[in-house]
């Protein structure tokens, strides 16, 4: 994930659509989980040769 795209998801965390505060903390935490898998997706998985 680029910077850009980093700025624009960190950007997207402060404009919460829920009201109540558990609502909010599970819409967080469901945006960050995309994130992480979005960023396993760019990380070469390595192997021994052999």
């Amino acid at each position: 994930m680029g910077l850009r795209q980093t700025t624009r998801f960190v950007e997207s965390l402060l404009r919460l659509k829920a009201r109540d505060v558990d609502r909010q903390i599970a819409e967080v935490q469901i945006r960050i989980a995309v994130m992480n898998s979005c960023t396993a997706i760019g990380i070469p998985v390595t192997g021994a040769a052999g």
